[in-house]
């Protein structure tokens, strides 16, 4: 009997749980954790003898050793070898000669699983190459490769045995006649990571065995929106299944928020303030987990902020193996055997060992050993001995396991007698690598350089616990996050995870089809593996659930929220260029106030450093930057100026010279995050670019819907946003042709009311100078540049996205907005620094565009969401109804009105340039709230920021 049980709630899992009988029943789960966590639990209410909580892997296992006990098992580093091995021998491609092609064609085996272990595989393969003889040259050679390695897997016996990698022992069981004999009823609770070979061997089992499917979704109709798609048609063609949907739990509804940060570093310690405030709230620590999907990327600096914050942090700290230093020896060691020779490498395998560790001695030894490059050349005849004893125990030619664990014992035994003492934790690790090394590579032959590369990963694999730092707040991996009792949870880092393309992945719909027909599933849906389990997580027993994304990596590099993310952000009508800063944490008062004595005594404290040491490091760095940090370039003889300017770059300077420095000088930018919905920065760019495209290929009439949608799917803008969002680029471009439509009836309405005045100029492009020297108000524009010497002076660019001309030849100018938030009206110009239409509008009557000097009795913003043009300045003498609107607004001012607010942003401009010119660059923003959005914050140093 197959029995599929639908969790549409985390408690019901738990409840089952409560109810499991191991005397009867064994609970099979994906990963080691869960193994681990489920068997101490249930110590803890009965005694057991065997482990009734097993991990899928080593079940599948068993079953193989019952129905095929000749078969023997490759793990993942066997498989990788043998990967390694059979493409020296047997790739002809360039492509298998690269560090990642035994990667590559592993892969190609596990989406071919289905097809290599049917008993018609010969007659499949025959029939791919015959329909894909045209196409798919990768394809068909990577299938072909698969194929071959996988028989040579089977076919080849080491010591007479079969190997299979592990990725097909479920798919080798699913195709066997022999039934495996199970007395217990099975419960399969693998939740995320189930595959296709493993739903059919479940089915086959279920005829002969009651089994039990935990299924962590609410029905069918759920399965696509978390990603399981590997339930889909799970009972076809079975009729002995019934399903069971358990009763929901009562429970408090789980508050989800989400945060956008900078950085990952800035998601810690935001999570940080969280917790602090949590906390003072009167929430226990031990309630709290924060997790990820590898929270070790964020453990240090949560340990470390937690701790001045006086509150705990459960971790267990591990470290690889390899890392530490025996291990360290021991492997220079081995790659002495190997040949090579060097002063760093003979310090490592036999200096850092020494018995009399940091003395004079080995600081004498070290400097004797440096030039070393040949053993002849080594000083110590001790140490040479000791190279030559190692060297004899170097095997030639291919060797099976017992011939390295001698070696391996040799090296160990002897660093057991030089140093004074390694710990029983050691010793037992060595001998759990041993154990590995077998289990991993089982009993193929390698040459010695082969085994002690596989040597390196194993001790790489294997971790050195450190004692946990005690109660507090939880820091587990998202996999685990179910055992932590927590009730508050932070997810750090939930951004869109997305695997290598493999060569199947890379196939068409036509081709997949294909496969389809022949009965094997080799298209299941991508799936976000974070976002189903935090998903699930949500409808559990849970108070608070953040989630929270960055905005680029520790590198720096843009990426991409998650599906999750973005759905809660849309439902909390999340501004998405907002980013959540921690303020309130004790760390951020501690850099505040580090060069203060009572807080640098507790720095120095913290960090375990001398007295002093913060103070000292903190006053070098004061003497390097100077007290306001100041980015001073140097006066500038500005005759002309060193580059050109233009009013976006005038106006960055208005708000933050840093800002300025940033964009002119140092020529950095910032390529917008691309999210599955387009940002506004995209939408106004797409905007701009098909207004101007309507307005000058054809009249506005003939636009049709048709017409309209070419033009969105040719925009060139949109060609990176179509192939991101392909699944809702539909829904995206109609709304975009609405409001394109609802433009072109709102410009043939205008135009019908204000018809002696017409678009002219597109994109039109303003050449000029801005001429000034030291006194106040002397800022003029000019045609040319300057011949006084007494003068200084810059040239002056600019583009207008419109100009509209009247029938008596003056000029109305438009500047589109996607939407109405950076309009304004020209008495607010100068306080909010808004200078782009003022310069636009003096320069052209100054002659800028095409050498004219053209009267402007309008510069408007074109708001193109709400399709108005109220915002700006339009000459309240001039409103009459061939050109413009009569309403009196703010926006219509009387020229002399007009001239004096010119006059005020020249006063403005004026002083901005003089301070260019003097190469004052100091971060010091007009106002902090700036700095949330600013592009280079992180490579600012503006005090308020470190």
């Amino acid at each position: 009997m197959l029995k599929l049980v639908w969790m549409a709630r985390a408690a019901c899992q738990k409840d089952l749980w409560s109810d499991f009988d191991p005397n009867r029943q064994v609970w099979i789960v994906s990963d080691s954790k869960t193994k681990f966590f489920l068997n101490q639990s249930l110590l803890q209410r009965t005694e057991i003898i065997n482990e009734p909580v097993k991990r899928a892997k080593e079940f599948w296992k068993e079953l193989l050793r019952q129905t095929q006990p000749d078969f023997k098992v490759l793990e993942d580093l066997g498989t990788r070898i043998a990967a390694r091995d059979f493409l020296k021998n047997n790739g002809t491609s360039e492509w298998c000669k690269r560090p990642g092609a035994p990667n590559k064609l592993i892969d190609a085996c596990k989406n071919l699983a289905p097809l290599m272990v049917h008993e018609g595989a010969a007659e499949i393969l025959d029939q791919i190459e015959t329909e894909f003889k045209n196409t798919s040259v990768q394809f068909l050679e990577m299938s072909r490769l698969a194929a071959r390695f996988y028989l040579d897997c089977i076919g080849r016996t080491s010591a007479g045995v079969p190997v299979a990698p592990h990725f097909l022992v479920p798919y080798l069981l699913s195709r066997t006649d022999v039934v495996p004999k199970i007395e217990k009823e099975i419960i399969f609770d693998v939740g995320f990571d189930l595959r296709e070979g493993e739903k059919e061997l479940i089915q086959k089992l279920s005829k002969t065995v009651n089994v039990t499917v935990l299924i962590p979704a609410k029905d069918p109709s759920d399965l696509a929106s978390k990603g399981l798609g590997v339930y889909r048609n799970f009972d076809l063609g079975l009729t002995h299944v019934t399903h069971v949907v358990p009763e929901k739990a009562d429970s408090q509804p789980t508050s989800l928020k989400v945060w956008r940060c900078s950085s990952p570093e800035a998601e810690a310690r935001q999570a940080v303030e969280q917790i602090r405030n949590w906390i003072k709230g009167g929430i226990d620590p031990e309630s709290i987990c924060v997790t990820s999907i590898k929270i070790s990327d964020y453990e240090d600096i949560l340990a470390h902020d937690l701790a001045w914050e006086g509150i705990g942090f459960q971790r267990t700290l591990k470290t690889p193996l390899s890392a530490s230093r025996i291990f360290r020896a021991l492997a220079a060691r081995l790659r002495i055997m190997e040949g090579e020779i060097s002063g760093r490498i003979l310090e490592e395998g036999f200096l850092s060992v020494a018995s009399y560790g940091h003395s004079l001695r080995r600081r004498n030894e070290r400097r004797e050993i440096n030039p070393v490059v040949e053993v002849e050349q080594v000083p110590h005849l001790e140490l040479k001995s000791s190279l030559e004893k190692l060297r004899s125990h170097k095997f030639l030619g291919s060797q099976n396991i017992q011939k390295f664990r001698k070696v391996l014992i040799n090296i160990f035994s002897d660093l057991i007698k030089e140093k004074i003492s390694i710990s029983e934790v050691y010793q037992n690790l060595f001998l759990k690598g041993l154990q590995r090394l077998q289990y991993e590579v089982g009993d193929r032959e390698l040459d010695f350089s082969q085994w002690v590369a596989a040597w390196q990963e194993v001790t790489s694999q294997l971790k050195v616990s450190s004692q946990n730092s005690g109660n507090g707040v939880w820091g587990v991996d998202l996999s685990s996050c179910e055992e932590s009792p927590a009730e508050h949870i932070i997810v750090l880092g939930c951004v869109q995870s997305r695997k290598e393309n493999s060569v199947i992945n890379g196939l068409d719909r036509e081709k997949l089809v294909f496969f389809n027909q022949l009965g094997f599933d080799l298209d299941p849906p991508a799936r976000n593996e974070s976002d189903s389990r935090v998903e699930w997580l949500s409808t559990g027993h849970r108070k608070n659930i953040i989630l929270s994304c960055a905005k680029t990596d520790s590198s720096g590099k843009s990426i991409a929220a998650s599906p999750l993310w973005i759905k809660v952000a849309a439902t909390e009508k999340r501004d998405l260029d907002f980013i959540n800063t921690a303020q309130e944490i004790q760390w951020a008062y501690v850099q505040k106030q580090i060069l203060k004595e009572p807080v640098s005594s507790q720095v120095d404290s913290f960090k375990a450093w001398n007295p002093g040491n913060t103070l000292r490091i903190g006053e070098r760095l004061l003497a390097d930057t100077g007290q306001t940090r100041p980015i001073i370039l140097g006066a500038q003889s500005a005759k002309p100026l060193i580059s050109s300017l233009s009013a976006s770059q005038i106006e960055a300077y208005w708000e933050c010279p840093y800002k300025f420095f940033a964009r002119s000088h140092l020529k950095l930018f910032d390529l917008q995050d691309m999210e599955l919905e387009p940002t506004p920065l995209a939408r106004g760019q797409w905007t701009h670019s098909a207004v101007e495209k309507i307005m000058k290929e054809r009249s506005l009439s003939d636009w049709t819907d048709e017409t309209l949608g070419d033009l969105i799917d040719n925009l060139e803008d949109t060609k990176i946003q179509r192939q991101l969002s392909k699944d809702i680029w539909p829904n995206i471009r109609s709304r975009f042709l609405r409001q394109l439509r609802r433009f072109i009836d709102f410009e043939i309405q205008w135009r019908s009311r204000y018809s002696q005045t017409q678009p002219k100029y597109f994109e039109a492009k303003l050449d000029g100078f801005l001429s000034w020297d030291e006194e106040e108000g002397s800022l003029e524009f000019v045609k040319t540049s300057p011949e006084s010497v007494e003068k200084f002076w810059v040239p002056f660019s600019g583009r207008v996205d419109r100009i509209d001309i009247t029938n008596d030849g003056r000029a109305i100018i438009l500047d589109y907005k996607s939407s109405g938030g950076a309009a304004d009206n020209i008495p607010s110009w100068v306080s909010n620094g808004s200078f782009q239409l003022a310069l636009y509008s003096q320069g052209i009557e100054a002659g800028f565009l095409e050498g004219q000097n053209t009267p402007v009795i309008a510069a408007q913003y074109f708001v193109l969401k709400r399709l108005d043009r109220e915002k700006g300045f339009r000459i309240l003498s001039e409103n009459g109804t061939s050109h413009l609107p009569q309403e009196k607004t703010k926006a219509a001012v009387s020229e002399e009105k007009r001239n004096q607010y010119f006059s005020e942003i020249k006063g403005e401009v004026h002083k901005i340039l003089e301070t260019v010119r003097q190469g004052i660059m100091t971060p010091h923003p007009r106002e902090e709230a700036i700095c949330q959005k600013c592009n280079w914050r992180q490579a600012c140093r503006a005090e308020h920021l470190n």
